[in-house]
């Protein structure tokens, strides 16, 4: 290579025939995959001098930012103790408190490092683990080994180690039903106190008892029968003598519809044309009133009917005349009332139109029924007149499911009491609904309360269950008895619970009239019948539960003490559990939670908020009119939960929501213990924005998972071929990191290894293939997709990313980039030959960026690293340096940040006990043990075939430091022993003579002739030695310098 002078056309003094090879700087590296006998420069770099600057072998030197080649830099200790266990991995865990935790994994635990003091051991791992992988959200660090699954939380419990996840209860909730007072009333004398309300009519039919309020103005729970009521004619048009007066049947009372042709009021409505109508708006009715007492055609949309008296309006609204209707406001009673005895009634048309008539067979105080044709009987006699005192029974209906008024009282038809063989019969369900009720041949009630077909045997044959809530089986229907039968009876009063009526059985002892005798105490009725004229002899306080009473026809049956607590309904409701870590900040620490009589007080476990999975159900079915529910839970043994949250349904619902949140007991002398909790709460009381995790949703992470990467909120991991995700924004409630459904996972059909997230998704590298997860957030719209088939992975360690370029040691032993939207790069090609013989289920591959060090490090795993810096500056070459051998053997390499943006470049030995190491580039030797270091380089081409080169010396500069270097030659060969040059002369001789040398150089030149070696060659290799010092020795420049000598013919 020309000089500087030259270049500029200098003229030499006295021209020599010889030339140098000039290396000025080194810029190519280490590069062994090549032919030995030729750089690696391509064809057209080789015309203007290639790259005579290569590598062929070396040890513990580098290439420098400087473009010279220096003894790479020492190791010093970082942790202030030693690690007793050969270090598998670190870890680096940011904290929310922007500090940063050191984490050595080992192979019987993993370790806090310290650099000042000791280290903190903080998970143990159990026989058979594996590696420990890691996972830090906020202020948790999870783990997994591939046996244990845990997490640590600094400043909780005693150590801050947990368990990952809270194990879900496999039992049901325990539960005990007591009744309650809080559906009683007082006794009083002369009431019908029923089981369930039922009577039997003229017809043969069950009538239950439905409401107490037909007039829509009694407030109370009791109501009275009628004196009878006349014989209605329900044929519109005709006439029902009542005390010697007539009522005229004006039609039925219907619901409004469109192109509706209604008969004017003062003439009467037939079926096909009504005169009025109800609505349920304003809960009242209208008559027609078209002028000239004519028909009116109803329009097509609903009208807006006014709410006042006197108020009209015109249907359609667009018109007001024939053919459009005109409504009416019926008066101040809204609608017709039922009929009263002994009562004034004014004629049609002479004042409010509403006390005018009444409605029959059923009241409209709960709206126009849809099952059945109500009729509206008005005095149309001219003149008010008074009805009659009595007259026969209410006018039953006789469909089933329909609807009788009886003065106040509203009852409802369930069909024929008299049983049929092999018949269909239904099971109760809800207050108001129809089901079947026969009257057995003991003159008993009995309800259905399973539904199926009734059998061949006739009823006299069948041996009946006579005692309340004693079953009867009758082919595949159950019946319960609900004791004897009643009869109508005028002027009566009947009691009808507040939340209706229930069969007794499963959650209900008593289903009927429950009431509060002279002793404080709650009696529940057991045989129907009419209350007597003044209260019995009850059992004195404290007498045994089940103690009976007659009182005139009527039986109780002593329940307990009055209690005020407990609550009612009317479906039925399921309870569930789950077990729960509470957070420092929970409402119940210091406030009382719904069934429990103080806060909570401050938590002892976890603090992580997390709620297991819910428990299997307990489920109460069917109502009760007021009881207590005692739930007996199994308490967790696992020391974070310190509360159990109780989930219940709404009464009737299916969604599990809270209820409330109590103590976890943990276990006593090794005996799981049990909490005992009474709800007395309403379904009030429940929170609806809190459902239960239910089907698996919070389960811990499935066995053997080892968390791998955090990605939209979620924490992924694998099992073998599966990987898996936390719950992330999927859970509404508790903590989304520790809740995996078990249906969350993808399955590839390699190993998994490593899990990347990246910008566009994460990426899954398995033992053969790289796979994308893409899509997101919602766990359902996330789908793999194949994206680098044939690259595949084996060690955890062997890839890292930097700048979202991924850097990997693959499973057939090649060191690739791989950029998720550029493809790949075989970056290791320059010493693949190498790299061949590493391991790949050992290699560790990390990138280090400290200040002006900064390159990729690929260990062995064993005894050191190539060092390669992807991006050398200045020309953004890719540089690999000779191997650098670790004093003590090479485990773990990897970068971590110990602190802001302090990156260093931790390592450890492999197979014992080892401190954590660091790179130090103010050092030059292993923990104080100088290391040998040098370098080859070539081969030369020094001449072509046909020619001889001539070899005159060497020159070597170096920084002056430490000793001058040992400088070799091999001539000819491509490998084989080095001669060893005696000596070393300062070059040039006309500058430093023989004893001379620069300040801050060995400027030394190493002269063929001292070797006492013929110096002509065709090729030739040069190796620079450097001694064990801990010294930075630095080679500068190389120079080959000789002469051509032709080949002498032959």
């Amino acid at each position: 290579m020309a000089g500087q002078f030259e270049t500029a056309g200098a003229q030499h003094q006295n021209p020599s025939r010889g030339k140098p090879i000039h290396i000025a700087r080194m810029e190519t590296g280490l590069f062994t995959n090549r032919n030995p006998l030729h750089d690696p420069a391509s064809w057209y770099v080789s015309k203007y001098g290639g790259y005579p600057d290569a590598l062929l072998d070396g040890s513990n030197m580098e290439i420098s930012n400087q473009l010279t080649i220096i003894r790479r830099y020492g190791t010093s200790r970082y942790s202030f103790a030693q690690i007793p266990n050969a270090i598998d991995r670190f870890y680096e865990w940011r904290k929310l408190d922007t500090t940063i935790s050191v984490i050595a994994d080992t192979l019987v635990g993993s370790y806090i490092v310290s650099n000042v003091g000791a280290n903190t051991r903080i998970f143990t791992k159990s026989a058979g683990a594996g590696e420990g992988y890691y996972q830090g959200v906020a202020s948790t660090l999870y783990y997994g080994d591939g046996i244990d699954l845990q997490k640590f939380i600094a400043g909780t419990g005693t150590n801050g180690v947990w368990n990952w996840g809270i194990a879900k209860p496999t039992v049901a909730p325990t539960l005990s039903i007591t009744q309650s007072s809080s559906a009683t009333v007082p006794w009083q004398a002369n009431t019908v106190y029923s089981t369930m309300g039922l009577l039997v009519d003229s017809n043969g039919n069950i009538q239950q008892l439905l409401s107490v309020n037909a007039t829509g103005t009694n407030t109370t729970q009791y109501g009275v029968t009628g004196n009878g009521q006349p014989a209605w004619n329900q044929t519109p048009g005709g006439l029902t003598n009542d005390g010697g007066h007539n009522w005229s049947n004006w039609g039925p009372i219907v619901a409004w519809t469109p192109h509706t042709v209604y008969n004017n009021a003062s003439l009467g409505g037939t079926l096909a044309n009504p005169c009025i109508i109800y609505d349920p708006n304003t809960k009242a009715c209208f008559f027609t009133a078209t002028p000239g007492n004519n028909q009116g055609t109803s329009g097509s949309s609903y009208p807006n009917f006014p709410n006042t008296i006197g108020g009209n309006i015109h249907d359609p609204s667009n018109q007001d005349s024939p053919p459009a209707v005109k409504w009416w406001y019926l008066g101040a009673l809204k609608v017709p009332p039922p009929w009263t005895p002994s009562h004034s009634y004014t004629t049609l048309g002479g004042g409010d139109n509403s006390f005018s008539g009444i409605v029959e067979p059923v009241s409209l105080v709960n709206g126009l029924p849809s099952n059945q044709t109500v009729f509206w009987q008005i005095n149309n006699t001219g003149s008010s007149f008074t009805s009659g005192t009595g007259g026969t029974a209410p006018p039953w209906s006789t469909t089933l499911g329909t609807q009788t008024t009886d003065n106040q009282l509203i009852w409802l038809n369930l069909g024929s009491g008299t049983r049929q063989t092999t018949h269909n019969y239904s099971q109760w369900t809800a207050q108001g609904a129809t089901f079947s009720v026969i009257v057995d041949s003991n003159n008993n009630y009995q309800v259905c309360t399973q539904s199926g077909v009734s059998s061949s045997t006739a009823t006299a044959g069948i041996v009946w269950s006579t005692g309340y809530n004693q079953t009867t089986i009758d082919g595949s229907v159950v019946w319960t008895c609900v004791g004897p039968k009643m009869t109508w009876a005028a002027n009566t009063q009947w009691y009808l619970p507040s939340v209706g009526w229930f069969p007794p059985g499963g959650s209900i002892s008593y289903g009927g009239a429950i009431i509060l005798d002279s002793n404080n105490d709650v009696e529940g009725v057991v045989a129907s019948g009419k209350s007597g004229g003044s209260a019995p002899a009850w059992p004195a306080f404290g007498s045994a539960a089940g103690t009976q009473t007659t009182d005139n026809a009527a039986t109780w049956s002593l329940i307990g003490p009055f209690s005020t607590a407990g609550f009612s309904w009317t479906k039925g409701m399921s309870y569930a559990y789950s077990y729960t870590s509470r957070t420092a900040t929970d409402i119940y620490n210091t406030t009382t939670p719904p069934d429990w009589p103080g806060p909570l007080g401050t938590p002892y476990g976890a603090l992580t908020g997390h709620i297991s999975t819910a428990s299997p159900l307990a489920t109460i079915r069917g109502g009760n009119p007021g009881a207590t529910v005692t739930l007996r839970i199994p308490c967790s043994s696992d020391p974070q939960v310190d509360t159990i949250t109780i989930w219940r349904t709404l009464d009737g619902g299916s969604t599990l929501f809270f209820l409330t949140e109590v103590p976890n007991i943990q276990p006593i002398g090794g005996n799981q213990q049990t909490q005992i909790v009474t709800d007395v709460s309403p379904d009030t009381v429940i929170n609806e924005l809190i459902s239960a995790p239910i089907n698996d949703q919070n389960d811990p992470p499935p066995a053997g998972f080892l968390p791998m990467a955090f990605h939209f909120e979620r924490i992924w991991g694998a099992v073998g071929n599966f990987v898996f995700a936390s719950g992330g924004p999927d859970v509404l409630t508790g903590n989304p990191n520790e809740s995996f459904d078990p249906l969350d996972f993808f399955e590839f059909p390699s190993p998994v290894v490593k899990i990347v997230p990246t910008a566009t998704g994460i990426l899954v590298f398995t033992t053969s293939d790289v796979y994308g997860i893409l899509g997101g957030p919602i766990f359902d719209t996330f789908f793999p997709s194949p994206m680098v088939p044939g690259v595949g992975l084996t060690h955890f360690q062997a890839l890292d990313i930097h700048g979202g370029v991924i850097y990997m040691f693959t499973a057939d032993r090649q060191f690739i980039s791989l950029d998720p939207s550029g493809g790949a790069q075989r970056m290791g090609g320059p010493i693949a030959n190498k790299l061949e013989n590493f391991d790949s289920t050992l290699v560790y591959v990390t990138v280090h960026e400290r200040g002006n060090d900064n390159a990729i490090y690929i260990g062995n795993g064993s005894t050191g690293w190539y060092r390669l810096n992807p991006s050398q500056f200045p020309n953004g070459t890719q540089v690999w340096s000779t191997f650098a051998t670790i004093t003590g053997g090479l485990g773990v390499v990897q970068s971590v940040e110990v602190a802001k943006g302090d990156h260093r470049l931790l390592y450890g030995h492999p197979g014992g006990a080892t401190y954590v190491l660091f790179r130090d580039s103010a050092v030059y030797a292993d923990e104080g043990t100088p290391y040998t270091c040098g370098f080859t380089m070539g081969s030369f081409n020094l001449v072509s075939p046909g020619q001889i080169a001539g070899l005159t010396f060497v020159n070597l500069r170096c920084t002056r430091v430490g000793t001058t270097p040992t400088v070799g030659f091999l001539l000819n060969e491509t490998s084989g022993a080095f001669t060893t040059f005696p000596s070393a002369q300062a070059y040039p001789w006309e500058i430093y003579g023989a004893t001379g040398q620069p300040a801050t150089l060995y400027s030394n030149a190493y002269y063929f002739r001292a070797a006492g070696v013929p110096a002509l060659a065709e090729h030739m290799q040069v190796q620079v030695s450097f001694p064990a010092e801990a010294i930075a020795n630095e080679a500068l420049t190389m120079t080959v310098f000789g002469v051509i000598e032709q080949q002498p013919e032959i």
